[in-house]
């Protein structure tokens, strides 16, 4: 449509009939709608998309397979052991199901500043982001409620096969100082997940975040970081990776910088983890130390270098079995280096390592050399 009210409406479908001689026929129903909106009197700049997708969808399932001694990550339970530390892979395939669903989703998108408060004054001086994304693909035939969002069609566990709701929410604050810098996020994922021909979950995380950078000088700053997140996965797995979990961490992070020349800078971060899984037990305190560098020399040599050393001290009750996303207990060391050159404006050849060993393990160690060719 042409804009009207600073909007403007984009919408398609599609319908696709199949007939089988001797087999059920079948209908495929595709429909979006895109709705945007711009209203810079008032500081706002938003979408919408709304869609039904009425189909078939395949049944799902996890496969541990053999890939190849210390290739993988897994071992042959399922169970993940680090990265190129198994033999196996756990992979996600198709079965032989088919089923019909209807799936309908909502994405809004929201960005708003509030300039006209005052841009040179604390209360104006700050923006917001919001996205919002809601979505069900169901086996009812009847689709009715699932259009409108009826409570309880999201997450109905009887003719759900997939829920999903996630929210972003992220704050810019003190826009009008420009030594200061301080954000705040918030992300909220919900799903139920049947898609699964056996163990199906239920998965919740929430995650608050703030970042504060203060300029110290024109090549000197420091930044402070605070993270709290909590994860949920329930399933009825009782082994392998996708065991259920309900872990709580608590990220605290500080970083000095200098920059002495354009594209160079040295940086020393420290962290402090906390983390408890409520189900295993398994509690954790972490402490890090990370230098690292970074130099660009002329327009064709540039490199990193990034350490990192941590101290794991884990509580962990007889015959528990932690997280695999926790920390190896002891002392972890990791390496990060990365040399790239570029001879010729089109082309970029790059040198990467990455070492790692994680308490009594021995190194493990990923060299790789890519060229990038753009036309």
């Amino acid at each position: 449509t042409p804009a009207w009210a600073g909007m403007r409406l984009t919408a398609d479908g599609t319908v696709r009939e199949v007939s089988r001689p001797g087999g059920p026929d079948q209908t495929t129903r595709l429909a979006k709608i895109y709705l945007n909106g711009a209203w810079p009197g008032i500081g706002s700049d938003w979408s919408l998309q709304y869609g039904i997708d009425n189909s078939r969808t395949g049944v799902l399932d996890r496969k541990v397979i053999f890939i190849g001694e210390r290739l993988g990550d897994y071992n042959e339970d399922g169970d993940f052991v680090g990265r190129n530390l198994g033999d196996y892979n756990v992979v996600t395939v198709g079965t032989d199901s088919l089923v019909a669903t209807t799936e309908v989703t909502a994405d809004l998108t929201w960005r708003q500043d509030f300039a006209k408060l005052g841009r040179d004054r604390f209360w104006g001086a700050w923006d917001s982001y919001t996205r919002l994304m809601v979505g069900s693909r169901r086996r009812e035939p009847d689709a009715g409620r699932l259009l409108l969002f009826a409570p309880g069609t999201i997450f109905d566990p009887e003719q759900t096969a997939l829920g999903q709701v996630s929210l972003r929410q992220e704050l810019h604050l003190l826009r009008n100082l420009r030594r200061y810098d301080l954000r705040l996020n918030y992300d909220f994922d919900q799903a139920l997940d049947r898609q699964y021909a056996t163990n199906p979950e239920d998965r919740l995380q929430r995650s608050y975040e703030g970042v504060f950078t203060a300029g110290l000088g024109s090549r000197t700053s420091l930044s402070f970081r605070g993270r709290w997140t909590g994860e949920q996965r329930f399933t009825s797995q009782s082994s392998g990776s996708n065991r259920s979990y309900d872990s709580r961490t608590i990220r605290g992070e500080s970083e000095i910088s200098w920059r002495p020349g354009p594209g160079d800078r040295l940086a020393l971060a420290a962290e402090i983890v906390s983390r408890e899984d409520a189900v295993s037990g398994v509690r954790q305190d972490e402490a890090a130390l990370r230098p690292s560098t970074r130099i660009k020399a002329g327009n064709r040599w540039s490199g990193s270098l990034e350490l990192r050393l941590a101290s794991v001290d884990s509580r962990e009750p007889a015959g528990s079995l932690r997280p695999y996303f926790y920390s190896v207990p002891g002392v972890n060391q990791e390496i990060n280096a990365r040399l790239g050159w570029e001879p010729t404006r089109l082309m970029t050849v790059t040198l990467s390592w990455f070492g790692r060993r994680q308490g009594d393990r021995g190194w493990q160690h990923d060299v790789r050399l890519e060229s990038t060719a753009r036309f």
